[in-house]
């Protein structure tokens, strides 16, 4: 909104913007059958997508002022961001079928993908000179604040290094066997693959990687400049799992598996922990033009912090580090309790024991004590757990540790299935379920993070005293980071939903047919978050233990209402001839009308020590402004001509 005294001179249309988007696809795919015994699959494929925003207002930087609730904004878009994709693939598998000690069929094959992509982060405005030196390459978010009777101007993002493409190799084979011994079948399996990511053009960093490097991304070698690149090699994943006919008659069987499966690591990591994605996270200005930024150690605004940088050199990877993985068990029985009609029970457990993220070993008060010197956050990729080693600049008041990943996930579900005879048929399930942990996995849903193996969750010690025993009395902190790990206990993560009902059934009635759909679930659990003062940040680091709830619009709540839903659906055949017939359709969705709302904004501010006047409102997710309620009721008709 505008008002009086604004730096920037463009009110609302500052905050539009035009989108480009789409993909482009093509594949060519072979199925052939060599022989009565040998089957062969093959496929190659291409895909081109982009995602490109074009803002109204480039030429100058979004001012939030912060000193007013509700902020004032004026000026340009702030943060945009062009994405540009692209994948080549290639498959073949086959299939081969015999007898020895049983009858097998034995498949295998391997994969093939060439990724090439670009992440280009963008904030309007144009580039401003830091107080070290150094000219951002775009321009900054600003914060207008107030301390210690002063004015002055924050800026907490802006990029110092350009954009370029990364590049990634991937490889997969697996073989696997389906042997079948009079009534057990085993099927034992396993998968092996290799990634190889590579970083930005070498030209485009301030500190690139060298051939010689002692590790990757250490930028100490003298030999020629190359792009910061690592492969995952040798991850081997088996998997065994086995059916026993209990009658021998198809009517009644015991299942169970056990598997490793690894994750594919996407390219946002080489764009961003590889290529040296350097910027700003505070810079403070004593004018709205920007052109007096204040140096650390100067008495200013109640402070001598002034300039918080991301580092401007490639994340150091471990050589021995490991790609995330999780091990799945799973065991279950069914069995035909009458004609067409069969029951079901399964466990499911589920475990994340690797992870591979990037860490800062300084605990967050060290970037805000003179002591420490230290105003740069570099990172280090690895496979952290409790023995990772932390950093404490000399200091025991900042001993501090990391924690194992903790990702648990334990399900019980029971079905039952009636195959559609005497014109109904049903299939009913319902599931209990517990996820418990520190880590969600690639995409981070309680604050909307989405950077796979470079999350935030990790960019700091979380045994940390020194968080809330310094930095809550001397500079503001909020929350506690020891519960963003499992220190003062184990709290449920975002998409822990104990139970879930879902029933679908369908009955024929001569040329009409009738079904419904009935689906019930515990809502999402809810944490109040509060910002990262190093990043200044909203919404990353625990006020409470996860899932503990926050105030919302609604009354205290742990959790979102139950997500509930009946939808129906009619349909009924005329036929014109024995070749041609007319379909007649009508879905009915939410038919109770149901609008409860679904998510609600967990952030306790908008940026360190910056209120946010929208907590605990119906939108989606914190820092939203988009409303979150179930869909209304919806009605679709339709019609089919079929020959």
């Amino acid at each position: 909104m505008s008002y009086a005294g604004a730096p920037g001179t463009h009110d609302i249309e500052g905050g539009f913007s035009e989108i480009s988007y789409g993909s482009n696809n093509q594949t060519l795919r072979y199925d052939g059958i060599i022989s009565p015994k040998w089957l062969i699959e093959g496929s190659v494929a291409h895909s081109t997508n982009k995602f490109d925003e074009t803002p109204t207002v480039a030429d100058q930087p979004l001012f939030t002022d912060v000193r007013f609730v509700p902020n004032g904004a004026t000026g340009g878009l702030g943060f945009w961001e062009n994405n540009n994709g692209r994948n080549y693939q290639a498959t073949l598998k086959s299939t081969n079928i015999f007898d020895l000690g049983g009858n097998h069929q034995f498949r295998y094959g391997v994969a093939y993908e060439d990724i090439a992509f670009t992440r280009d982060t963008q904030y309007s405005g144009t580039p401003v000179k830091l107080a070290d030196g150094q000219t951002t390459v775009t321009g900054p978010l600003v914060q207008i604040r107030t301390s210690g009777g002063v004015t002055f101007f924050r800026a907490t993002r802006g990029k110092i290094s350009p954009a370029g493409a990364t590049t990634q190799k991937y490889y997969n084979a697996f073989f696997q066997d389906t042997w079948q011994m009079g009534r057990l079948t085993f099927r034992p399996g396993i998968r092996y693959e290799r990634q190889k990511l590579v970083g930005i053009d070498p030209s485009l960093m301030r500190f690139p990687c060298h051939a010689d490097d002692t590790r990757p991304g250490e930028t100490n070698g003298t030999g020629a400049t190359i792009p910061c690149t690592y492969t995952w090699k040798d991850l081997w994943a088996p998997r065994i799992g086995a059916t026993f006919d209990i009658t021998g008659n198809g009517k009644a069987k015991l299942y169970g598996s056990w598997g490793r499966f690894y994750a594919k690591i996407p390219n946002d990591l080489a764009a961003r922990s590889m290529s040296a994605d350097a910027g700003i996270t505070r810079q403070d200005f004593r004018d709205s033009a920007l052109t007096q930024p204040v140096a650390n150690g100067v008495s200013f605004a109640g402070g001598t912090t002034h300039l918080l940088q991301s580092s401007a050199s490639p994340s150091i990877i471990d050589p021995k580090a490991g790609s995330t993985y999780t091990n799945e068990l799973l065991g279950g029985a069914e069995f035909e309790v009458s004609r067409n009609v069969s029951l079901g029970l399964r466990y499911v457990h589920r475990t994340l024991p690797q992870i591979l993220e990037d860490i800062g070993q300084l605990p967050v008060v060290g970037y805000f004590l003179d002591a420490c010197g230290d105003t740069t956050v570099d990172y280090f990729i690895t496979n952290v757990n409790a023995s990772t080693p932390t950093v404490n600049c000399g200091l025991s008041s900042l001993n501090s540790s990391f924690e194992d990943p903790a990702h648990k996930y334990d399900a019980f579900e029971f079905t039952l299935n009636k195959r559609f005879s005497g014109n109904w048929g049903l299939i009913a399930s319902y599931r209990y379920a517990k996820l418990k942990g520190n880590f969600e996995g690639f995409y981070r849903s309680d604050n909307g993070q989405s950077d796979p193996a470079i999350s935030s969750l990790f960019d700091f010690p979380t045994n940390d005293p020194s968080y809330t025993a310094i930095g809550v009395p001397e500079f503001g902190f909020g929350g506690d980071i020891r519960y963003e790990g499992t220190t003062l206990g184990t709290g449920v993560l975002p998409n822990d939903r104990p139970h879930q009902v879902k029933i679908y059934g369908s009955y024929a009635w001569g040329a009409l047919n009738l079904g419904a759909g009935f689906n019930w679930g515990s809502g999402r659990s809810l944490t109040l978050l509060d910002s990262n003062p190093a990043y200044q940040n909203a919404g990353e680091i625990p006020d409470t233990l996860r899932g503990a709830g926050i105030q919302t619009v609604d009354g205290f709540k742990k959790r979102t209402a139950p997500d509930t839903a009946l939808d129906t659906h009619l349909d009924y055949t005329m036929k014109i001839n024995d070749k041609q017939r007319v379909v007649l359709m009508a879905d009915v969705f939410n038919v109770f009308n149901r609008q409860t709302a679904t998510n609600y904004d967990n952030w306790r501010d908008r940026g360190f020590q910056t209120f946010n006047p929208n907590l605990g409102l119906a939108v989606n997710g914190g820092g939203s402004s988009t409303p979150s309620f179930q869909a209304p009721r919806a009605v679709r008709v339709g019609a089919r001509f079929e020959w």
